[in-house]
C-alpha cells in the first residue's frame, strides 16, 4: 500500500473511532449526569430532614455516578459528622442514665469520660476523673491516659502554630 492510501485509511479509522465514541458515550454521560443529579437531590433532601443515615446512603450512591463533585464529598463528610454527633449525644444520655442508677459505676464513669473527650469537654472529664480517683478505681488510670494524650496533642499543636 502506498503512504497516501495508508494515511487516508488512518484518517478514516480515526474519524470513525471518534464518531463511534461520540455516538455511544454521549447518551450514557447524559444519563449518568441526570442520575447523579437525582441521587444528589435525594441526599440533600434527607440531609435537610436530619435523616443522616439515609443522606449518607444517597451521597454514596450519587458518588458512584459522579465522584468528581466536591460538594457531594463535602456533604457526605458533613452527614457523617452530624451523625457522629447524634451518636455521641445518645451515648452520653445512656451513660448519664446509668450513672443516675449507680453514681459510682466505674466503667460508666470512664466511658462517659471518653465520650466527653471526643466531644472536647475536657473540664467535665476532669470531674469524672476526680470521682474515679476518689473511688480508687483502675479505670481512673485509663481515663487519665486518654486525657493526657489529648492534652499533649493540644500542646504540640499549640507549639507548632
Amino acid at each position: 500500500m502506498s503512504k497516501k492510501l495508508l494515511s487516508s485509511l488512518a484518517q478514516s479509522v480515526f474519524i470513525l473511532t471518534f464518531s463511534f465514541a461520540a455516538i455511544y458515550t454521549s447518551p450514557i454521560s447524559a444519563k449518568s449526569s441526570a442520575q447523579y443529579e437525582r441521587y444528589y437531590e435525594k441526599a440533600l433532601k434527607f440531609h435537610k430532614q436530619k435523616d443522616y443515615l439515609r443522606a449518607i446512603e444517597w451521597y454514596e450512591i450519587s458518588l458512584e455516578a459522579n465522584r468528581e463533585n466536591p460538594d457531594t464529598l463535602r456533604g457526605l463528610g458533613l452527614a457523617y459528622l452530624e451523625y457522629a454527633k447524634d451518636l455521641l449525644k445518645k451515648a452520653s444520655m445512656s451513660y448519664e442514665e446509668a450513672l443516675v442508677l449507680d453514681p459510682n459505676h466505674e466503667q460508666a464513669l470512664e466511658e462517659m469520660g471518653s465520650v466527653l473527650i471526643t466531644s472536647g469537654q475536657l473540664v467535665e472529664v476532669k470531674d469524672l476523673l476526680t470521682k474515679l480517683e476518689r473511688l480508687r478505681s483502675l479505670n481512673a488510670i485509663t481515663l487519665r491516659e486518654k486525657l493526657d494524650a489529648v492534652t499533649q496533642s493540644a500542646v504540640l499543636v499549640t507549639q507548632i502554630n
